[in-house]
């Protein structure tokens, strides 16, 4: 589970708009695309049993509370226009026959003229769709689309030190831990901030998912 990037938020630079009918393959039958009205279904159902795993790591998890329906529909509906308009990425991964398996965020951060141009990125699975390679997946297609559509050097993201999945994930990507830590109070220790460089560590990654 890696924390997504706030929606909205002046930190962030514009990007290139995701209508809600593109879909990006990442392979086995897998995409990554926008929000739409059918993933209220599958995200209310699993809303009791996921809020105690991924409450604590994600505060907008946090903030729908109990939600009804109505408040899941308005949800998706933000993630999707704020897709389009370039504010920033959140998508849904969708896996086989159309089953929602997550999410992940891509935002672009902005830079001094000194510093690589980079991006930041995040994402959570569902419980049953963890260890399938399917966030190692989506966070290469990011990064592929990082170097070529946005012109990126560098991507980042941060994850608790002691999450196993997360480790895991930032070795099959290349990424390096840097000094930097991040207070949250969602977390009983701080985030380590990682990075790798592209477009190397997708070429990597890419290569790993396929053998």
């Amino acid at each position: 589970m890696i924390p997504y990037a706030v929606p909205l938020s002046d930190r962030w630079n514009p990007l290139p708009g995701i209508s809600e009918h593109e879909m990006r393959p990442i392979g086995r039958g897998a995409h990554i695309r926008s929000w739409h009205t059918h993933d209220v279904l599958p995200l209310w159902t699993q809303w009791p049993q996921e809020s105690a795993r991924l409450g604590p790591t994600f505060s907008w998890w946090r903030s729908l509370g109990d939600p009804s329906p109505d408040s899941l529909h308005r949800w998706c509906a933000l993630q999707s226009a704020a897709t389009a308009a370039g504010r920033g990425w959140w998508l849904a991964i969708e896996g086989p026959e159309q089953r929602l398996l997550g999410g992940v965020s891509l935002a672009l951060l902005r830079w001094p003229p000194w510093r690589a141009r980079r991006v930041r990125l995040g994402g959570w699975l569902f419980k049953d769709a963890e260890g399938k390679g399917w966030m190692t997946a989506a966070f290469t297609a990011l990064m592929e689309d990082a170097w070529e559509r946005l012109g990126c050097s560098e991507v980042e993201w941060r994850t608790p030190s002691t999450h196993p999945r997360t480790s895991a994930l930032n070795r099959r990507l290349g990424g390096y831990p840097t000094t930097q830590r991040i207070r949250s109070s969602s977390h009983t220790e701080p985030l380590v901030v990682w990075r790798a460089p592209l477009p190397f560590v997708s070429r990597i990654a890419s290569h790993q998912i396929s053998t």
